[in-house]
């Protein structure tokens, strides 16, 4: 409320918005403190710093570097380009990779499954082309590698739909046309939800920076799961003839998610 309306902050503070806010900041400001020093001290000269064996015999070499030790490269350096990372900086930029990175993939694949277990035509149409794409010479392998992923045109095809119906970050990026309307020779009727291949990821300055490595991930998490199992169809929710066996009725944030969390039955598939 603040944020909309500066003058009603006071109904945050009464009804414990506030409170409650501030309290989750101090415990994720305290874990990223931890993570940090825990960093620092570890890349130290000495006993347990610096690629130097510690007291358990593990050393913080270049096997064990991670991506805040590349954030502390950027703190730590002398440069004239003006280019520094305080620690502030830092923290924020952890909260966005598993803001932004972790939680929208995870929406983004919840809604693909519950989409897919809704139309049994295209899951069984996507389990043939997953599964098919690891035969022959492949076949041995236990799992779908990125290698792969580009003899699935109809995995990617089903993600980009699922983004567009259910676009994880709702509040920066849907789209729907005002009035009916013609392109490339397709018609397109009024308040149709249309968003273009990288609007998922928002657009120009504002792009999300992580859209190459956030796209084959969830790919890969897909394509494994329909690999490796069969998914035999829920109970219909609500009972009644016709009724989806997935109820897809969202829940609004940050991002949107299912309603009705999403349980399903996985079935090991032998090939």
């Amino acid at each position: 409320m603040r944020e909309v309306s500066p003058w009603l902050g006071w109904v945050d503070t009464l009804t414990g918005l506030e409170a409650k806010t501030r309290r989750t900041f101090e415990a994720l400001d305290g874990l990223l403190e931890r993570v940090i020093a825990d960093h620092r001290r570890r890349r130290r000269p000495g006993p347990g710093g610096d690629g130097r064996p510690d007291v358990d015999g593990a050393g913080a070499d270049d096997d064990h570097r991670d991506f805040v030790d590349v954030l502390l490269d950027v703190n730590e350096m002398d440069n004239d380009a003006g280019l520094r990372l305080g620690t502030d900086s830092i923290k924020a930029i952890i909260m966005d990779v598993f803001a932004a990175g972790t939680d929208t993939s995870s929406t983004v694949l919840g809604w693909a499954m519950a989409e897919l277990m809704n139309h049994p035509d295209e899951m069984r149409r996507l389990q043939a082309e997953v599964r098919g794409a690891i035969a022959g010479k492949d076949a041995d392998r236990r799992d779908v590698t990125e290698e792969h992923l580009d003899r699935m045109p109809y995995l990617k095809a089903v993600i980009s739909e699922t983004m567009r119906l259910h676009a994880p970050a709702p509040l920066l990026i849907p789209r729907e046309t005002t009035e009916d309307t013609e392109l490339l020779g397709h018609s397109v009727p009024a308040r149709t939800r249309v968003d273009f291949r990288s609007v998922p990821f928002g657009a120009g300055r504002r792009g999300c920076p992580g859209a190459g490595f956030a796209a084959p991930t969830v790919e890969l998490a897909l394509a494994n799961l329909l690999y490796h199992f069969d998914w035999p169809a829920p109970t219909a929710h609500g009972g009644g003839v016709g009724t989806p066996p997935v109820d897809l009725s969202e829940v609004y944030g940050l991002s949107v998610r299912l309603k009705t969390p999403l349980i399903l039955v996985a079935k090991p598939w032998l090939g």
